[in-house]
């Protein structure tokens, strides 16, 4: 491949912008720009970035969701950034007192992590203020000017980024849905159409494209779960639109169950040589299907409803390739394994067009009672039940925090390592009299991560973009000096840097460089040396956080690995005995399977997790690779398994008894159990020939069944119970027999 072809292929991939970023960087140039362009105006040009700083990092602590969570999260940044601001312009130029200060702030503003996502983004933006400004000492005068003009950068970022409460209430839960089910639609592409012939060496590539899809589809499904929750509790009561938003995230939660099946099934049906006659039409339906829910998002985020007459029109194709699906199975009637397959195949794809319909049916009525939303409202909590919850959430604060001040918090571990590495870095550059000397403590702020690998990979991605960037603006800043033109590029590498923000990190950073540069050559023209100083200070920062990273408190993934994948076969183990327990009678057991579906794939997402990041580690502190991969792969091929066997207890007719299955039932569970502990301690396990056994009874029963059936139709004897039972479980030993292959692989690991 050609250079240039490479090059091209980076930027669309990497650099091409879709609605959602234009508007957010948008939005952030004008909350950055604006005031700078206002303090050269005004010849405030301090004051006017000290605005520009305070909006930017305002809006890095955006937690996203619904606009009073979101304006908590900023509120809480502006306040803490306006407080870190005057402090650090005070104590900046006194190193006795600058270094203590900046361990004590990096330390204690990162432990604010421990109470999840937002505290992370509103303790990392008052650090990064406070370093910036740390570099930038003055006066009390100064510092109570910096102060004002920090409050009202965060509230114009606050202002701009929330002024559309009022008008549209509802655009967080769209935007969570939206996300959900677009994750879905890509899901549904890459799982259920398998590698072609001619694709079979990139088999295992496709492997891990479906997984990275799926964890995108989990991380979705959490947002829209926790979102749909938070607006609910907002709106004090119910209403027909948040009825609607919580039945289309439902009807997500059984399409993503129901594409897994699918996915399953045809790969089972793939192993049939002659089922491939009918992979063509199958593919075609699928790809149909998926972009229709990709339809449906889009007219989610749109707040559109769909019109019923194009959804009939599209279920009706849907309905029609189904029927032309199902005129092959005579062609497979001499073959009865393949029957089998497809018969399966296309119950399963029933299933997830089904799980389409509802959706759409949900959302053809999504905006009716929109302007009359009924609310029904609930008792108002009074001043002394206010007073009381705020106490018992500072007391559970408290008690959270203390439990975490231990070597064994990977918080602590964290926040310890910042603070030590910052505050070694804040030593060097006022030391040494570095210029500029701030960026090196600010980029070990960027870089650094609680796990090794992930500092290794943002460690590359901060230099290279800085270093590329830097050349870049070193040439314009030379080449370029009229202030007008300077000024124009300033607000094109703004919008790219903020439209990336949440993009490729590495672009980000690199426009990021460009911004900056230009703009500290706009305050000081043909000053191109800014860009080589700060290269310089982000290589030596790089190097300062992947050295705290590896010497500092670390944590090797192999380590905690173990633990995580005894939790995942946990989680599996619950999974598999709730739906087991279903085939064998239990009544109610929907709710319990739908929660413990949700904990099964929570585990296998965090274990597939907890190996990547393993991966990022030196190799000499990664152990077993192969060992581990293949136990997180089984993990979760088990975990598809049962999602599989779940959904087939929508189809199963409840009035038969699989010979052998109790017994089957119990034995996995106990293998289970035994290698929960083995993943533990790391003994060894022989192989479980009780477990063989019992499904060699179950397969005896499933062959009798087979046999019988055979017979019946030979005697051309069609509607018997005999029918019912193989349709009822002859794809259940297919599943089974995958189950403990999954089981005999994971022991001998």
């Amino acid at each position: 491949m050609k250079y240039s072809d490479v090059l091209l292929t980076y930027i669309t991939t990497n650099l091409r912008l879709d609605r959602s970023s234009v508007i957010s960087g948008v939005r952030i140039t004008a909350i950055t720009v604006i005031p700078l362009l206002l303090g050269m105006v005004l010849h405030k040009a301090e004051l006017g970035m000290m605005c520009f700083l305070s909006g930017l990092y305002v809006v890095l602590a955006d937690v996203g969701g619904l606009y009073r969570t979101r304006a908590f999260a900023m509120g809480a940044a502006t306040l803490g950034v306006a407080v870190a601001a005057f402090v650090a312009t005070l104590s900046g130029g006194i190193f006795w007192l600058a270094v203590p200060l900046m361990f004590l702030c990096a330390f204690g503003f990162s432990m604010l992590g421990i109470f999840g996502n937002m505290g992370s983004k509103v303790g990392f933006v008052v650090i990064g203020i406070f370093i910036l400004l740390l570099g930038q000492p003055g006066s009390l005068a100064v510092a109570a000017e910096r102060l004002v003009a920090f409050l009202g950068g965060g509230l114009w970022a606050m202002l701009l980024t929330l002024c559309l409460w009022p008008l549209q209430p509802h655009q967080p839960v769209r935007q969570a849905i939206f996300n959900y089910y677009q994750s879905l639609s890509t899901f549904l592409t890459g799982a259920c159409v398998l590698p072609g012939e001619q694709e079979r060496t990139t088999f295992e590539r496709w492997n891990q494209r479906v997984a990275r899809e799926r964890g995108l589809v989990l991380a979705a499904h959490d947002v829209a779960h926790s979102t749909i929750i938070t607006f609910r509790a907002a709106r004090q009561g119910s209403s027909p639109i948040g009825q609607r938003f919580f039945l289309l995230i439902l009807t997500a939660d059984r399409l993503f169950n129901a594409s897994i099946a699918l996915a399953e099934g045809i790969e089972i049906a793939n192993n049939q040589t002659r089922v491939a006659q009918v992979g063509m039409s199958l593919d075609e339906c699928i790809r149909y299907v998926a972009a229709m829910v990709a339809r449906f998002a889009a007219m989610i985020r749109a707040g559109r409803s769909l019109d019923a007459a194009d959804l009939q029109r599209d279920l009706q194709w849907l309905e029609e390739r189904e029927a032309l699906l199902r005129d092959t199975l005579p062609r497979f009637i001499d073959d009865y394994a393949a029957l089998v397959s497809v018969r399966n195949v296309l119950r399963l794809l029933q299933a997830v067009i089904e799980e389409v319909r509802v959706a759409g049916g949900h959302l053809c009525q999504l905006n009716e009672g929109l302007l009359s939303d009924a609310i029904v409202e609930e008792s108002v909590p009074t001043f002394t039940v206010r007073v009381q919850r705020m106490l018992a959430a500072t007391r559970n604060s408290w008690e959270l925090l203390k439990d975490n001040l231990t070597a064994q918090s990977l918080v602590y571990r964290h926040a310890l390592r910042l603070a030590l590495s910052s505050a070694l870095a804040v030593s060097i550059y006022m030391l040494f009299n570095i210029p500029h000397g701030f960026w090196i403590p600010l980029t070990i702020l960027f870089i650094l991560k609680p796990d090794f690998g992930g500092t290794r990979k943002r460690a590359h991605q901060r230099v290279f973009g800085t270093v590329f960037g830097g050349m870049v603006a070193a040439l314009l800043a030379a080449a370029i000096h009229n202030e007008l033109l300077l000024v124009v590029l300033l607000i094109l590498m703004g919008f790219y840097a903020f439209a990336l923000l949440n993009g490729n990190y590495g672009a980000f950073v690199a426009f990021l460089t460009l911004f900056v540069v230009l703009l500290l050559d706009i305050s000081m023209p043909g000053n191109w040396q800014i860009a080589c100083i700060r290269i310089m200070n982000t290589i030596l920062g790089g190097l300062i956080a992947l050295a705290a990273g590896y010497l500092i408190t670390p944590l090797w993934e192999r380590e905690r690995l173990p633990v995580q994948l005894a939790r995942t076969i946990a989680a599996n183990r619950v999974y598999f005995q709730h739906v087991l327990a279903a085939y064998l009678g239990q009544t109610g057991m929907d709710e319990q399977i739908r929660q413990a579906s949700k904990k099964a794939h929570l585990e296998n997402a965090n274990a597939a997790a907890a190996f990547q990041r393993m991966l990022g580690e030196p190799k000499t502190k990664q152990g077993d690779v192969e060992r581990f991969y293949a136990l997180v792969t089984y993990n979760q091929h088990f975990s598809d398994r049962i999602t599989t066997l779940a959904t087939y207890l929508h189809s199963l007719s409840g009035k038969h008894r699989l010979p052998g299955l109790a017994s089957f039932t119990r034995q996995t569970e106990q293998a289970l159990q035994a290698i929960e502990g083995a993943a533990l301690s790391g003994h060894h396990l022989s192989q479980f020939d009780s477990l063989e056994e019992s499904l060699k009874t179950v397969q005896e029963s499933l062959q009798t069944l087979l046999q019988q059936r055979t017979h019946e139709l030979a005697e051309q004897k069609i509607d018997t119970p005999n029918r019912e039972a193989v349709r009822d479980f002859i794809l259940v030993g297919s599943q089974l027999d995958r189950l403990t292959n999954d089981i005999s692989a994971m022991s001998r690991l």
